[in-house]
């Protein structure tokens, strides 16, 4: 299977991925761009290092980020407690977004998967933000199957696609046609390999935040 990246074009039918957003992450005066996803109307995922130490978070709404439609506030952010990127940079690479006010209602909601599997013969798809051609737009690229780790908490893709801004975005498998989210895109290693956070090994600690019943 050949890689290929398409950013908005007309043929893809966009509105299926109407639930990845932009990120922007204040960390003093330096403004970052991450990816996220949403999984309830006012909780999103993205990877912790897109959050870590950040002093401000906001949600951009649109395909493009220096052109949105909305921005909305993030009240705050829970970042996993195994995270500690002294040690691993992509083991328990995930945080929890909570937004001030409810996404509109023309944005999608997502439902993550449970057990996985993959092989050589899946269908991934990826949507990012990150940053190609000095443009932080929505981009789908379809990264391959590589293997999983010991502990099944990340998978590996080969990817030579990964820019800087898609960390915090959604990874489908597509199975009869159905789109599901089974992961969230954390680290590139090298120049052709991905992290990805496999999210139903996550389902239970999401699931038991206080705040969970409040926002999905």
């Amino acid at each position: 299977m050949k890689s290929t990246i398409i950013n908005n074009q007309p043929q893809m039918n966009w509105t299926r991925f109407n639930s990845t957003f932009v990120i922007e992450v204040k960390r003093g005066e330096s403004i970052f761009t991450s990816t996220a996803v949403a999984i309830g109307k006012r909780m999103l995922l993205t990877a912790a290092h897109c959050v870590d130490c950040a002093d401000e978070v906001v949600l951009v709404i649109g395909e493009d980020y220096k052109s949105p439609e909305l921005v909305q506030g993030v009240s705050h952010w829970t970042i996993h407690p195994g995270y500690k990127p002294s040690k691993s940079l992509f083991e328990n690479d995930l945080a929890v977004v909570y937004l001030d006010e409810d996404l509109p209602n023309f944005t999608g909601i997502e439902t993550i998967s449970d057990d996985i599997l993959l092989d050589d013969s899946s269908i991934l798809e990826r949507i990012g933000f990150g940053g190609r051609n000095n443009l932080n737009v929505r981009t789908w690229t379809n990264p391959l199957y590589q293997s999983m780790t010991f502990n099944k908490k990340n998978f590996i893709l080969q990817d030579t696609l990964s820019v800087i801004g898609d960390s915090g975005g959604p990874i489908y498998k597509e199975e009869s046609g159905v789109l599901k989210l089974i992961g969230i895109h954390s680290t590139l290693e090298g120049s052709d390999k991905t992290y990805i956070v496999n999210l139903s090994m996550y389902k239970d600690w999401i699931a038991g935040l206080a705040e969970y019943s409040e926002v999905i």
